[in-house]
Order: structure tokens, then C-alpha cells, then sequence
């Protein structure tokens, strides 16, 4: 359980770090202006803290561990950036369909950006805890046998 756990917290805390800088200081001012009509001035924390436990949670099961189980750098960051093209496509694409005045460049920039956000999050989350493959397979397997 510690091995996840240690996981956990370092892809949360790489994420966090990543996407205040995005969304702190790199697009800040994109977004005020495309969909400023649209933002709340008091965020729900509520719903923004269990947003980034969740998505954690998705980019271990479906990114960290099985890049961890293929011993390859190149499969995390490939399957990093399919993670976050169809995660956030999702969001940006039902918004487009659906909700009225939506810009279209909020959806384009999204689609550019994110592949590349995801695979510089997931990496140190990877690269922490790697020790060597055969270590980090026995560790894998030895903590999915104790659940």
C-alpha cells in the first residue's frame, strides 16, 4: 500500500504544480479572455480537490503502473498523452456540443496543450520510483498479491 501511496503523492503533487503553472500564469489570460463570461469568481475547492483525487487516481491505474509494468519510459509517455487527449477531450468536445457560445479556441488550444502537460506530469511520478525493472515488477506484483 505505501508503494501507491508514494505514487499518489507524486503524481498529485507534479500535476498540482503543473496545472497551477498552466493555469496560473502560461494560459491565465487566454482563458479570462474566452471564457471569462463563464467563470466563477470564488472556485469550488470542493469540486476541485476531488476533480484532482479522482484524475490521480486514473493517471496511475491507466498511465503509472502499467508504464511501471512495461519497464518503458516511451510507453508511460505514450500512454500519458492518450490519457489526457481522450480525458480532456471530453470535457472540451461535450462543451462544444453543448454548451452555448463555447469557443471554438479554447477546444483547439486544449487539444495542442494537454498531450504534452499530461506526459510532463505523469514522468516524475515514473521516474521517482523506478529503481530498476526488475525492482519496480517484483514491487507491482507484490502489491497487487497483498490486496
Amino acid at each position: 500500500m505505501g508503494y501507491y501511496l508514494k505514487l499518489y503523492g507524486v503524481a498529485l503533487i507534479t500535476f498540482c504544480v503543473i496545472d497551477a503553472l498552466w493555469l496560473g500564469l502560461i494560459a491565465r489570460k487566454f482563458y479570462q479572455d474566452q471564457l471569462g463570461f463563464l467563470l466563477s469568481p470564488h472556485p469550488n475547492w470542493y469540486a476541485a480537490i476531488a476533480f484532482y483525487a479522482l484524475f490521480i487516481v486514473g493517471i496511475l491505474v491507466f498511465v503509472v503502473l502499467p508504464g511501471l509494468r512495461a519497464d518503458s519510459l516511451k510507453t508511460t509517455l505514450t500512454l500519458a498523452a492518450l490519457f489526457g487527449l481522450i480525458t480532456y477531450a471530453t470535457y472540451d468536445l461535450t462543451n462544444l456540443a453543448t454548451v452555448k457560445d463555447w469557443p471554438l479556441p479554447v477546444t483547439l488550444v486544449e487539444r495542442a496543450s494537454t498531450a504534452q502537460r499530461k506526459r510532463y506530469r505523469t514522468s516524475p511520478a515514473r521516474g521517482t520510483t523506478k529503481v530498476s525493472g526488475s525492482a519496480a515488477k517484483a514491487a507491482t506484483s507484490t502489491e497487487a498479491g497483498s490486496r
